[in-house]
């Protein structure tokens, strides 16, 4: 089984990328299951029952990628899957008490006002992740 994610990220990398792991499974018989990365870091959290996670991934440009999802028992509900904003944006959808943070995105949580800053439960543990 060979898994890959399809981004948000580069196009020519992601392209690149899914050319390798396409070209494998071909070669190699072998099935293929392609994720997006906001749902895979989502899914890796531990986060208590049932909470908002916020997976936030720089898109450049004062842009973010970012997905919403909660857990509810062993499964994760996608409430808003990786969509490319301006941190304007994103705290107008922000509308739940509390979000786990997770991503790349720790370095623009100084950029959300202060009753947004409140709304994040932030676990270093979860910012940091393989680029």
């Amino acid at each position: 089984l060979l898994l890959c994610t399809h981004g948000p990220g580069s196009f020519t990398g992601i392209r690149v990328g899914l050319s390798v792991v396409r070209s494998l499974a071909h070669s190699l018989r072998l099935p293929t299951i392609v994720l997006d990365d906001c749902w895979a870091i989502a899914l890796n959290a531990h986060a208590p029952h049932p909470m908002h996670q916020l997976v936030v991934i720089d898109a450049q440009k004062n842009k973010v990628f970012a997905g919403i999802y909660v857990k509810h028992q062993e499964h994760l509900k996608n409430l808003m899957g990786p969509t490319l904003l301006s941190i304007e944006e994103l705290s107008l959808l922000l509308k739940n008490d509390s979000y786990l943070l997770m991503g790349d995105g720790e370095r623009f949580y100084s950029l959300f006002d202060d009753p947004i800053q409140k709304k994040f439960i932030v676990d270093k543990g979860l910012l940091q992740f393989p680029q």
